[in-house]
């Protein structure tokens, strides 16, 4: 809270659903949003955490797939060498193998 009233004087401040306004000598008025002001946050706040997550789920899971193929892989008997030389080779081989969308299946 501190520094949010640091900011420009008389400048309205937004914080946790009120608007804060300087009263002078560093008191403060709180005053709370309206129900459509509320709802409004509340939708922008679900789509951004929609679209975010969508995003996460997109970039991340590829990549969770290779670290699990290469985490599972088992230990070669000594001699030979491990299905997997490296994350790289994950991927081509699960490529190969599998078809260029084969990381996303069990998203579908």
């Amino acid at each position: 809270m501190e520094a949010l009233l640091r900011s420009d004087p008389g400048a309205p401040l937004t914080v946790n659903q009120q608007v804060v306004a300087g009263a002078g000598a560093g008191v403060a008025v709180a005053i709370l949003a309206t129900p459509t002001e509320l709802m409004a946050d509340v939708a922008k706040d679900l789509t951004a955490g929609i679209i975010g997550g969508a995003a996460q789920l997109i970039v991340g899971h590829p990549f969770d797939t290779i670290k699990v193929k290469l985490q599972s892989q088992p230990v070669p008997p000594p001699g030979q060498l491990p299905r997997y030389s490296g994350a790289i080779d994950a991927v081509k081989q699960t490529i190969a193998a599998e078809g260029p969308r084969c990381s996303m299946k069990c998203l579908c």
